[in-house]
């Protein structure tokens, strides 16, 4: 068994991550095998701190996605990332209301920060060729995140008590905008094989998501709402 001279990625500054922020394209690219395995690993170790999990967020959508093939990018990279995402967006949205206004600054930055890595993650996943059943996570973890992130900023009224605060809102509500944006235009695009038992079910769970997505953003933007409504009704009537 291959023993690599690195410490896991979750010893902070000592790790592979931390080190290899040094490194060149070549050196990333030769190695790109092992750090999305210690990035993963530290997504999915409990003792992991917020910030080595955002590190391991940005290693993989920033730096390592490109070197990913196709057939393992389910495995590989969507399936913990798009989770870890989601499991730190309901941490972080679920402290706005609470916490003070100038943590709530931080909160929503960091917020966009994780719905931007999301972004660049389904960009690549749209020019690659493949369907929905090679890359199941999108369809089935992409809609939660998104419906969590809308839900809480469907409340600005509540979050955004200064101008500063309305502005990172507004901002949020932006990126999070073009990403339902750009998922929808992918479904769109992506053939689902109804023939197929595994990408049938997919469509019918995406189908019924879009339906929450309904609920949730009609308050909040009329345009996006038609969208959803118009993938919704393409998706259903492929079923029949």
């Amino acid at each position: 068994m291959e023993v690599h001279p690195y410490p896991p990625a979750s010893q902070g500054e000592a790790s592979l991550l931390a080190q290899a922020e040094n490194w060149s394209p070549s050196e990333v690219e030769e190695k790109a095998s092992f750090l999305l395995e210690t990035a993963r690993t530290a997504l999915v170790t409990s003792g992991s701190s917020h910030e080595v999990k955002l590190d391991c967020i940005r290693w993989m959508a920033d730096r390592l996605l490109g070197f990913v093939p196709v057939f393992e990018l389910e495995d590989t990279l969507l399936y913990p990332l798009l989770g870890a995402v989601l499991e730190y967006l309901e941490e972080v949205l679920s402290m706005l209301v609470e916490t003070t206004e100038e943590n709530r600054v931080h909160l929503l930055s960091l917020v966009c920060t994780l719905v931007e890595h999301t972004e660049r993650v389904v960009r690549h996943c749209m020019d690659q060729e493949c369907g929905v059943g090679e890359v199941p996570s999108l369809p089935r973890v992409l809609p939660k995140i998104l419906i969590t992130t809308f839900s809480y900023l469907g409340r600005g009224e509540i979050i955004a008590t200064t101008d500063l605060l309305k502005a990172e809102v507004a901002n949020c509500f932006s990126k999070s905008r073009n990403l339902m944006a750009l998922f929808l235009v992918l479904v769109d695009e992506k053939k689902i094989r109804t023939v197929w038992e595994d990408e049938l079910d997919i469509l019918v769970s995406l189908c019924s998501e879009l339906v929450s997505f309904r609920q949730v953003v009609i308050p909040l933007d009329f345009k996006l709402t038609c969208m959803v409504w118009r993938v919704y009704v393409t998706g259903w009537t492929s079923q029949r």
